[in-house]
């Protein structure tokens, strides 16, 4: 099984979190510990993984970060398929997907919380 495979212990799962910076919410699957390392997990069921995924998951390593004031470098997809039973998962790069999900909120709002249009 994975949580024995990479020694995980969850501890939390379907936690609401959130940013104030950030102006975002959402509830993470499960929330659990790598020795003394948070890890963030999240359950898929998918035909395969997209980069959506990763950056769903920056979304909530940067609410943590800020609610916990403590930083978080591992998260995972655990993918379970579609159509028959089998499942992979994958590692997210934590930074990476922080930053993209900055970039992409940051877009989000230009693009539908602002006024781009000339009076």
């Amino acid at each position: 099984m994975w949580r024995d495979k990479y020694d995980t212990r969850i501890i939390a799962v379907e936690r609401p979190v959130f940013s104030t910076q950030l102006g975002v919410a959402g509830t993470i699957d499960a929330l659990g510990f790598n020795k003394s390392e948070l890890v963030v997990v999240d359950w898929k069921t998918s035909k395969g993984f997209y980069p959506e995924f990763a950056l769903q998951a920056g979304g909530y390593i940067n609410c943590l970060e800020e609610m916990l004031n403590r930083s978080i470098t591992s998260a995972w997809i655990i993918r379970f398929g579609k159509e028959r039973p089998e499942f992979d998962a994958r590692a997210v790069n934590a930074e990476k997907a922080k930053a993209a999900f900055i970039r992409a909120k940051s877009f989000w709002d230009t693009l539908f919380l602002s006024d781009l249009w000339a009076n």
